[in-house]
Parts: structure tokens; C-alpha cells; sequence
């Protein structure tokens, strides 16, 4: 059984990823046991739920749940032929700032759940961070746990999604983003999305600078 973020009535989420929040006041840093492609269980192509996202790399983290073999992975992705993110091959993916349409970033959060026995079992929580500006500070993320079960549980999400809750999202601000996805108290895989605004083109201020030599020249002359 495959299961979506926004399966259901609110989301798989639920009033618990809307209103709650992490209670530890410790820094948030990418964690993982791989930053590598992502696959499922048995080396096959995940998909998020879609088609052409990208897997690789990701944040990966394998663990057990009493017999069961578990994998939970999360990667930043661009969002309908936006740009390109980078990563610094540490679980921090750079973005740039700007809507892909009214409200919605320019950039994803994918993530993969899969169990070989019942995801149900793992009792699974993700966190998600709408204030770039507030640090990277669990206590300031929100989230709690998901609603997964059966054996796989994927998507690709935006913070701009109304389902998601706790905040104002603002897809033009800068400044880092973090993600948790795991057992609370136990093993998880995160990741920290780094927003950046757009650059302007290298040669743009030579030509702001001469436009405003040649308006002082005009005004000097007439």
C-alpha cells in the first residue's frame, strides 16, 4: 500500500503535524547514514508518487524495527523545470527564492518511507520548518507523527501547500529551511534546504552605473 501526504481528510499528517512541535531546543543538522540515490528496499527507482524526481543524492537512513527492515529518505528537488538545486554532498541543498506559482517555492520536499513489514509499526514523525529566519532549533520546527501504514509511504510536497499548517510560508524569503523524518527518539534522516535570492546578472550594475552617468551628462547639458 502506497500512501501520499495528502491522502485523507488534512493530509496524513493530521492535527498533530499542524500543531505540534519539537520540545528539544538542540540544533538541527543533517543526519543520515547515506547521502546517496535513493532506492527502495529491493534496489528499485522510487518516485515519489510521480514521475522525473530526482533520488540522488538523498538523505538515507536504514534501520529495524523488530524483524522488519525499514528505510526513510528526503531530498530537496526542484519544482516543474525550476532550477536546479545544489547540495554541499553534506545533507544542505542551496534554492533559489521565487514562486513556481502564486504562493508555491520553486522547490520540493520528497520523501520515502518503506517497510518490509508494516510502516505502522515504525510509528513514523516528520518535522518541517516555515520560518527560515528562525534557526536551526528543533524546538522551532513543526510536525509530529504520520499516519503511515503498509509498506511504502511517499511524496513530493511544497510548503506552500495549504494543508500544511503553523505558520505563514513566504517562498521569496531567505534563509534556512530543515526537514526531520523518522522515530521520534530514534533513527531519523534529515536535511537543511538553504534559500537564496535570485543574483543579478554579473554585468547589470557596469549598466545601472552607466545609465546613471548618462541621465547626470543629459541634466548637466540642458
Amino acid at each position: 500500500m502506497r500512501n501520499g501526504l495528502k491522502t485523507g481528510v488534512g493530509g496524513l499528517f493530521g492535527a498533530a503535524l499542524a500543531m505540534g512541535t519539537m520540545a528539544s531546543a538542540a540544533s538541527v543538522t543533517p543526519q543520515f547514514n547515506r547521502f546517496d540515490d535513493l532506492t527502495t528496499l529491493d534496489g528499485l527507482e522510487v518516485t515519489f508518487g510521480g514521475s522525473g524526481i530526482p533520488t540522488n543524492p538523498a538523505a538515507i537512513t536504514d534501520f529495524t524495527v523488530g524483524d522488519d527492515r525499514v528505510r526513510v529518505g528526503i531530498i530537496a528537488t526542484p519544482r516543474f523545470g525550476s532550477p536546479a538545486l545544489t547540495n554541499d554532498g553534506a545533507g544542505t541543498y542551496t534554492a533559489r527564492a521565487g514562486e513556481s506559482a502564486p504562493g508555491l517555492s520553486l522547490w520540493n520536499f520528497s520523501f520515502y518511507a518503506e517497510s518490509s513489514g508494516n510502516l505502522a509499526d515504525a510509528n513514523l514523525s516528520f518535522y518541517y520548518d516555515l520560518d527560515p529566519a528562525a534557526g536551526n532549533d528543533l524546538s522551532t520546527l513543526l510536525g509530529g507523527p504520520i499516519q503511515a501504514s503498509g509498506s511504502v509511504f511517499e511524496g513530493s510536497e511544497n510548503l506552500g501547500f495549504n494543508f500544511l499548517s503553523g505558520g505563514t510560508f513566504d517562498p521569496f524569503a531567505v534563509g534556512e529551511y530543515s526537514f526531520r523524518f523518522g522515530v521520534d527518539g530514534g533513527e531519523f534522516a534529515a536535511i537543511n534546504v538553504n534559500v537564496t535570492a535570485v543574483p543579478l546578472p554579473a554585468g547589470l550594475p557596469l549598466i545601472l552605473t552607466a545609465l546613471g552617468g548618462l541621465v547626470w551628462l543629459r541634466r548637466r547639458s540642458a
